[in-house]
Formats: structure tokens, C-alpha cells, sequence
């Protein structure tokens, strides 16, 4: 696909856009091992797209469902009519303990899809720009209440697998999150991988440096765990 076109489709929000399963999966720590763990169980893949990680996850036994503004005709894809989570419960339109399982794949650069990609993206640019600190408090407690809906429906010892990693979200708001009983953590990621993915991925592939990398915590990925 050639930048111009890329690009279209960036700032249309297409969905057509889907990162290949060869990184989606590795990056969200989703290998044979934890597969075969999770058969039976049930999961939610925010921003889901064009479904691919579902269909894979379904096929090998676990009980996956993705939402996304648009998703496929299926009964296991919801379609997001809320499109602003915060402050507003019920933007995934499940219940309270649904799901084993949530995985949240966004590069920082092309993810269109889930509040929480844009909420957080647009606070590290603030933050970056010298952008005022309330304003950008504002965008935290966005991002903040973008995960709160994500962890009602997780169920107690439930996962949240997020790739990049929230590290500088966890500066702001993993204490309030703690207090409600989540944990943080981070896991590596596969360097050599993580950079291919960006300059096979990113229209300008010229930006991506070690830096740039660590900065957006492509190195790593998110793991929060409903403690209660």
C-alpha cells in the first residue's frame, strides 16, 4: 500500500486497516502456551477491526467476541454505538465480570479505533508540545475512565493486555487504579519484532528510532490484573 493511500485511510478511521496476526499476537503475549490456557474461556478484543485476532482466538477454542465502530456481521462482534467511553459506563455493552480476558492492540501512530488509543496518544502529545496541565489532567482522567470501563468487564483475576505499554499512564493514574484493585505490570516485548513492525507498518518509517520506541513503550506491553 503506498503512503498516500495510507494515510487516507488513517485519518478515515478505516477499518481496513489491520495489523498482521505475525505481530498482533506475539505483541499481546497470545503464543501456543497461553492459547491452549485460555480454551474454553472468554475474551474481548477492543478496536477489533476486521476481526482477524478474533477468528484466529475462536478457531483455536477460546470464546472471543471483539468490538470495534465497525466489526464484521457476526453475533460475536459488537458494534460501538457510544463512541466516547468517558465518563460513561456501559460503552461495552456487557456485563459487570464478562470476560477472562480484554486484549487492546494499538500502534500510537495508526490505531483509529477505541477512545482509549486517542485519549492517551493525545496526552502524550500535549505533554511533549508543553500543553497546559489541566487540560492534559483532563486527557488522563479520560484515559483513566477509558480503563475503568475496560476493567468492569474483566472478571476478578482477569487480565487487561495492552500493547504498547501505559507506562506514563500508570505514572498518572496506576495509584487511583490500585485503590479500585488493579494491578500494574509490564512484559518485554521482542525488540528485532517490535521494530520490524514499525517500519513495515508506519508511513514514515524514518521516525522510528530506539527512542522513539522506548518513548511510546513499544518495547513492552500493559498486563493489569483485576485483583477484586
Amino acid at each position: 500500500m503506498d503512503k498516500e493511500k495510507l494515510l487516507k485511510l488513517i485519518e478515515e478511521g478505516n477499518p481496513d486497516i489491520q495489523v498482521p496476526l505475525k505481530f498482533q499476537m506475539p505483541f499481546l503475549g497470545l503464543d501456543d502456551e497461553t492459547i491452549k490456557s485460555l480454551k474454553g474461556k472468554t475474551g474481548l478484543d477492543i478496536a477489533c477491526g476486521n476481526g482477524s485476532l478474533v477468528e484466529e482466538l475462536r478457531a483455536r477454542g477460546v470464546l472471543f467476541e471483539g468490538i470495534d465502530l465497525e466489526s464484521p456481521d457476526k453475533p460475536y462482534f459488537i458494534v460501538q454505538k457510544i463512541t466516547s467511553v468517558s465518563p460513561l459506563m456501559g460503552s461495552i455493552p456487557r456485563d459487570d465480570n464478562s470476560y477472562d480476558i480484554v486484549t487492546v492492540f494499538q500502534c500510537c501512530d495508526l490505531n483509529r479505533g477505541f477512545t482509549l488509543g486517542g485519549e492517551i496518544r493525545t496526552a502524550f502529545e500535549t505533554s511533549q508540545n508543553g500543553g497546559q496541565d489541566d487540560w492534559l489532567t483532563t486527557r488522563y482522567k479520560h484515559a483513566q475512565s477509558t480503563l475503568y470501563e475496560i476493567v468492569r468487564v474483566v472478571k476478578p483475576r482477569g487480565r487487561v493486555v495492552v500493547y504498547p505499554a501505559l507506562s506514563k499512564l500508570e505514572e498518572k493514574i496506576g495509584p487511583l487504579l490500585r485503590i479500585q484493585g488493579v494491578s500494574f505490570g509490564t512484559e518485554p516485548v521482542d525488540e528485532k519484532l517490535a521494530k520490524e513492525y514499525l517500519t513495515s507498518e508506519h508511513p514514515f518509517p524514518g521516525m522510528i528510532t530506539d527512542d522513539y520506541l522506548r518513548e511510546f513503550g513499544l518495547f513492552e506491553r500493559t498486563v493489569l490484573v483485576k485483583n477484586k
